[in-house]
């Protein structure tokens, strides 16, 4: 898997949005991001435990797509639980 088939995986999962609605953010994230490794490939092993990582701020994906706020939290350790104002 690529880091983004985790990211559509993971969107989808949250959301409860088809992987093909999803893709067209793929788009613009490479368009606003391109130099971001978003084709790379991981192992199976890194790409389980990345999703399985996002499975567990899947509230917070779902708020983000709702308020189009980033989660105020300590999102570097993987804890993006905080909640916004």
């Amino acid at each position: 898997m690529t880091y983004g088939d985790i990211l559509i995986e993971a969107m989808a999962e949250a959301t409860g949005e088809s992987k093909e609605e999803l893709t067209f953010l793929l788009g613009v994230f490479r368009k606003q991001f391109p130099k971001a490794n978003i084709d790379q490939e991981l192992s199976d092993e890194e790409a389980n435990a990345l999703l399985e990582k996002l499975r567990k701020d899947k509230d917070s994906i779902r708020d983000f797509f709702t308020t189009g706020e980033f989660p105020q939290g300590d999102c570097g350790s993987g804890d993006c639980k905080g909640g916004h104002s």
